[in-house]
């Protein structure tokens, strides 16, 4: 096989891939938004079935034959028979989709559909709790939730704290061995900054942060700040949630 006819397999097969990663997104906006509550413990499924499907999809031994045409699977590095003929962008690609093959590797299927539905019923929890301001509601779930992000570290793999697996999934080779000297620096200054305030004669108005607005003339404004944005709403709208987010 081609190196080019590979490339364009991989692209072929990650674009399908994506589509259910947009159908997940689709069904999640939903949630979020519009969806009665009485829906909520089928979308969890729902999305956990798309999740976990995607999963597969990209873990498969045919995604792996693929990045194998076209790497070398010890280092992730791109053959050198085949860097020359790749521009920077399908490069880029290989790159990034090894790393995240690599990872998503590690994953069982069960553990993917088990964490992606209770995501999923957490978030419709969190929505009652906030409403109500309720924690004890919520509590349950979010216990939940660490636990199987405790997991999901460990079946990553990590090197000193469990925080650096999931770290990496934001931000690639940062650790907290690195991060934990620049935090004592920010609460450090930030202390100073609060305690200058807490000690100025000036003292401002904030009870407009303490205040209820009401919502139709808060999406009316937000229509507006997305129209000096040049926000395309053929392409996109803006619609209310519990908390703000964005999707594509």
């Amino acid at each position: 096989m081609s190196d080019s006819t590979a490339l364009e397999l991989l692209k072929t097969k990650l674009r399908s891939i994506h589509h259910l990663h947009d159908a997940a997104a689709l069904l999640s906006w939903d949630q979020e938004t519009y969806m009665p509550t009485g829906g909520g413990a089928i979308r969890a499924e729902q999305l956990a079935t798309l999740q976990t499907l995607a999963h597969d999809q990209f873990v498969s031994a045919d995604t792996e034959a693929l990045l194998i045409a076209l790497l070398d699977t010890s280092t992730g590095a791109i053959l050198p028979e085949q860097a020359a003929s790749l521009d920077a962008a399908s490069q880029a690609l290989l790159r990034e989709t090894w790393r995240d093959f690599s990872r998503a590797k590690k994953l069982p299927s069960t553990f993917v559909n088990e964490l992606e539905r209770e995501c999923s019923l957490a978030q419709q929890v969190w929505v009652k709790a906030r409403k109500t301001n309720d924690f004890q509601l919520f509590l349950p779930n979010l216990e939940r939730l660490v636990e199987l992000k405790r997991r999901e570290a460990d079946y990553l793999g990590f090197t000193d704290s469990p925080y650096n697996a999931l770290l990496d999934t934001y931000e690639p080779g940062a650790t907290v061995a690195q991060l934990k000297p620049l935090f004592h620096t920010l609460r450090t200054e930030l202390v100073r900054l609060l305690d200058q305030i807490r000690q100025s004669p000036v003292h401002p108005q904030t009870s407009l942060m303490t205040q209820s607005y009401n919502t139709d003339q808060q999406v009316e404004f937000g229509r507006l700040v997305l129209t000096h944005m040049g926000y395309d709403f053929q392409r996109g709208r803006l619609d209310l949630s519990a908390h703000p987010f964005t999707t594509a």
